[in-house]
């Protein structure tokens, strides 16, 4: 696996809350429900923030619940204008065709649907299956795709569901209109009131990337292609990320098993000089891309005859092709030096009081 080549300056990915308003109770949610909404300006301000200390490809729009912010797509409209990539993190419960048209027409590239295992959804019955959620999944995203519009799954992983997650990736594989993942270990927090004022304690989550790791291994025979370190442990992987390019024909599927290398890298630094700054999000669906990658890591890994055999069975067989991504970060913990460990260079920065946190524990900065 690479590290990830960013530095501070050149972290392509961030996130702007628009609202604490939702319309849905989910297990791991820390957060009161409020009428909080940032109005259009305070939210281009935050962002012009972030703009000051990093090359931001991507912005990652969260609330709350997005879709519940009256100005929604005056904002995404705004900050196309600024020449980002835009995902909208929701948990699709109002993605109708009304509100789907109009996003695609503001500029919305990905919506990551958050239906997630230990929400109470309307949607799905009480005491959901596994099965039951990923079809509520898979549905969810069929329809976002119909509209132009690129689809993701975003998840908590917690102690008593990551068993779950093989399941997750296999409907992944099966599905053309899903091809991203973005999956955190779920934080556990507990708040001590004092007379002095409030503490807020971190708890480790009883998961992290290393049992994902393994998962992946034992399940597909993955390898993973990228990864960011912990601040203050270098074998922990903070952050871990797959791609695995895909041949879809029905609901059948091949999938190419790619090692990183030295030519991976190369080129993520080749595609920033190309944009001026890394490429955080960026379509699946293009044979060209997808196939100049796994040709080069085919070159580079001594196993171009295998690459180029899957890509002749892509043009032979009529299959279409998808690049799947998969990204799992763990939660913050503590060091035996009592300090909070995250990210070296967190992707999911976002604005406090005029300052530039993880979003991890952007809510617990005393």
């Amino acid at each position: 696996m690479i590290k990830l080549p960013w530095d501070k300056q050149t972290v392509p990915h961030c996130v702007l809350e628009i609202t604490r308003n939702c319309n849905l109770s989910c297990k791991a949610c820390y957060r009161e429900k409020c009428d909080e909404t940032k109005s259009v300006e305070k939210i281009i301000e935050e962002l012009k923030i972030i703009e000051k200390h990093q090359k931001v490809h991507t912005v990652s729009l969260t609330g709350g619940e997005p879709t519940l912010h009256p100005q929604l797509c005056e904002i995404v409209r705004k900050i196309k204008l600024r020449n980002h990539k835009i995902s909208l993190v929701t948990n699709g419960l109002i993605l109708d065709d009304e509100i789907l048209p109009q996003l695609k027409s503001a500029g919305v590239d990905v919506i990551m649907i958050h239906v997630d295992e230990g929400q109470k959804r309307p949607d799905l019955p009480n005491n959901p299956t596994i099965i039951d959620i990923n079809n509520l999944r898979k549905t969810i995203a069929d329809k976002v795709v119909s509209y132009g519009i690129d689809a993701g799954i975003n998840v908590t992983i917690y102690d008593d569901s990551i068993s779950n997650i093989p399941k997750l990736i296999q409907l992944i594989f099966e599905t053309p209109s899903i091809n991203f993942l973005f999956a955190t270990h779920v934080v556990a927090i507990s708040k001590v009131i004092e007379k002095s004022g409030t503490k807020k304690v971190f708890h480790a989550s009883l998961t992290r990337n290393s049992h994902i790791l393994k998962l992946m291994k034992e399940n597909f025979d993955l390898d993973c292609y990228a990864y960011i370190p912990s601040k203050d442990q270098e074998e922990e992987k903070a952050s871990i990320s797959y791609f695995i390019p895909v041949l879809h024909n029905n609901a059948k599927y091949i999938y190419y098993k790619i090692q990183s290398c030295w030519a991976d890298k190369m080129l993520l630094s080749i595609s920033r000089i190309i944009a001026g700054r890394y490429i955080y999000y960026s379509k699946q669906n293009s044979i060209i891309i997808i196939g100049i990658q796994v040709l080069i890591n085919g070159l580079a890994k001594l196993n171009f005859f295998n690459s180029i055999s899957f890509l002749f069975k892509s043009m032979l067989r009529k299959k279409s092709l998808r690049g799947k991504r998969f990204v799992f970060e763990n939660a913050p913990f503590i060091t035996s030096k009592g300090k909070i460990s995250c990210c070296d260079l967190c992707p999911n920065s976002t604005v406090r009081d005029g300052k530039i946190v993880p979003l991890c524990f952007a809510d617990y900065i005393l």
